[in-house]
């Protein structure tokens, strides 16, 4: 009988504990699988699906007749597909679930990570003359400051969770023993026992459950019965079974209570989440933005390769003209080799123009591949954009104080510091509850029963009543006896225990306060920056559009001034000395007419990035950016 109650409660407790309800929306929750009860899938390891590595479809759509066509919104959308450092972005937010659902549980977090992945987005290749003027940035697009790598230094393991006060374990426990003993132990008088050597076994069955919750309280629940059979000449009742049922609570009254200390991980967790998203929109911008840059840089490339390209027939028209005018006498026979080393040398620029378009490309293909540049798919494959840059003539006028205070409401890294902050706030209520002394409130009721059959072998000494009726029978009578409240205890506990000097809660309260201090000098610094690089940006915007302008009347001044030398050269007034140095020129400004217009796309990106506006800008939404698809 004791058996098959034994084998009814845990079943009762496993039904009422196991498989508690997921929440209807919220964070995934690995932990409980899509079984009903019994939910064994608690006790097996979660299933996470294997990381996603082809490519989309979208590459071969956008490939016709072995080259690949693309504007920059496709680069981005075959980027969110496909590039490797958002994929490893999109585990963030995972993680940060799984946290969420440890603080559930009452454990202490784990953090969260700020890095930003650069490895599938690497910088462009090394213009061949005169480095693109403007913000280049580093591998990602985004300068890190300072106070920017403070910040992200503190929002990595939210270290201050694990000093205070200790939350209370939040997951309903059931616990079991049992015990099976025979013992046979020899008595120096057998007046006691009626015997030498006593004999007995012993059957004992606990259970136990236990529950804390977010006001500190914890719950326990118990129950035990034991059955005991023995030689016992004297004993009344053999076999003999006790049993009792105790209900325990325990009540923290100052250190350990109240919900703003045993819930400030849970309100962490969630707090985190958003920095998670402000991470994965961090690492979006970073590689938007590095991306932008490549695809700019390619288009300066293939601009700058085609001007090598006429610059290399214009050499060649020149040889082809002065070899007739040698020929007729006109020129002398040096003035060939001093043409011809010229066509060399844009020979030799033409090459390095080609071969940056090539490195280029394996650097984009690197980015928009989750095979890299070896991908089967891209390789022999040529990269053609079909966006032009185009400078305006006049920019749209923004005021300046608008800018900086979209800056300061939309740089994901400032607004994940503020939530930083908050969360040291709440850390600091659970380290500023530890300073308290300890003062705990336990009341508890057990109720007990004793059941047994009349002992077959009793001997009963003179003086000894007979065994009350009360008593006889088996677990039923046990049960109707703790049900009733025969036999009950209760009782209740104070314990205080107050520390006499508090020099460790003192010294964690104290350097968490110098911390939050910090914390707003840091986050103050980050908005100065801001603020100037907001300026700069603007700034930068300006003198980058009046240098294209002024690089563009350059070279068609360049061109001009070619013209007039060869209408001059035809009247022999000019010499073949001064055509070459004159195309030279042209070359060099046709090379500064193109950097200058890459380093205005530069500066407008920047500005973009500056104001916390680049996925704006590229209609990208972070929810989109998480599936993985652009509209």
């Amino acid at each position: 009988m004791p058996r098959f109650f034994f084998c009814l409660l845990t079943a009762a407790v496993l039904l009422g504990v196991a498989a508690p309800r997921a929440d209807a929306q919220g964070p995934i929750d690995y932990s409980r699988g899509a079984g009903t009860w019994p939910n064994f899938n608690i006790y097996r390891a979660p299933e996470v699906p294997e990381a996603d590595l082809d490519d989309s479809a979208t590459i071969d759509r956008l490939i016709r007749e072995g080259k690949l066509y693309v504007s920059l919104q496709d680069l981005i959308l075959l980027a969110l597909e496909n590039n490797l450092d958002i994929e490893v972005g999109r585990y963030g937010r995972l993680e940060a679930d799984t946290d969420l659902l440890r603080a559930r549980a009452g454990a202490q977090l784990s953090g969260v990570q700020t890095q930003i992945s650069t490895l599938s987005t690497g910088q462009s290749a090394q213009q061949s003359g005169q480095q693109v003027q403007g913000q280049r940035g580093q591998a990602t697009g985004i300068t890190t400051n300072a106070s920017q790598q403070a910040t992200n230094a503190a929002a990595t393991g939210n270290a201050a969770s694990f000093f205070g006060t200790q939350t209370t374990n939040l997951d309903p426990t059931f616990s079991t023993t049992m015990t099976f003993a025979r013992t046979s132990n020899p008595q120096i008088s057998d007046f006691v026992t009626g015997t030498n050597t006593l004999v007995q076994e012993t059957n004992s069955y606990n259970l136990n459950y236990s529950q804390g919750f977010t006001t500190g309280t914890t719950l326990g629940v118990g129950f035990s019965t034991v059955l005991s059979e023995n030689n016992n000449l004297r004993s009344l009742f053999n076999p003999a079974l006790g049993s009792d049922m105790s209900l325990t609570i325990r009540q923290p009254l100052l250190q350990g209570f109240g919900r703003a200390v045993n819930n400030r991980n849970i309100r962490i967790a969630k707090n985190n989440q958003e920095v998670q998203d402000l991470q994965f929109e961090l690492q979006l911008i970073s590689t938007v933005t590095q991306l932008q840059n490549l695809y700019w840089d390619l288009v300066a490339f293939i601009a700058e390769a085609e001007g090598r390209q006429a610059d290399l027939e214009l050499s060649e028209l020149l040889v082809r003209n002065t070899k007739r005018q040698v020929e007729l006498g006109l020129q002398p026979g040096f003035e060939i080799t001093r043409v011809e080393a010229e066509t060399t040398l844009y020979r030799q620029q033409l090459l390095d123009a080609e071969d940056n378009i090539r490195r280029q490309e394996n650097i984009i293909k690197n980015a928009i591949s989750k095979f890299g540049p070896s991908s089967t798919t891209l390789l022999g494959i040529d990269i053609v954009p079909v966006d032009e840059i185009e400078v305006p003539e006049n920019e749209p006028v923004e005021p300046l104080q608008d800018l900086i205070e979209q800056a300061l409401r939309s740089r994901p890294g400032l607004v994940s510091a503020r939530m930083n902050r908050e969360n040291s706030d709440i850390n600091l209520k659970g380290i500023k509850n530890a300073m308290l002394p300890s003062v705990d409130l336990t009341a508890f009721a057990r109720n007990n029963a004793l059941a047994g059959t009349i002992n077959e072998n009793l001997t009963i000494l003179p003086g000894v009543g007979e065994a009350n009726p009360f008593f006889i029978g088996g677990f039923g009578t046990a049960l109707g006896q703790i049900t009733r409240r025969n036999f009950p205890d209760y009782g209740v506990f104070l314990s205080l225990n107050i520390p006499l000097k508090n020099r460790q809660a003192q010294a964690d309260m104290t350097r968490e306060l110098l911390r939050r201090r910090r914390t707003d000098l840091q986050i103050r610094q980050q908005e100065n920056n801001i603020k100037l690089e907001v300026t700069q940006a603007v700034q930068g915007l300006a003198r980058a559009r009046e240098s294209y302008r002024i690089a563009e009347q350059a070279r068609q001044l360049r061109a001009a001034m070619l013209e007039a030398e060869k209408k001059r050269f035809t009247l022999g007034s000019s010499s073949i000395f001064q055509i070459v140095q004159v195309q030279r020129d042209l070359a060099n400004a046709r090379t500064g007419e193109i950097n200058a217009m890459r380093s205005y796309m530069a500066a407008r990106d920047e500005l973009d990035r500056a104001t916390g506006r680049v996925l704006v800008r590229q209609d990208i939404s972070i929810e989109a950016a998480y599936q993985g698809n652009l509209n």
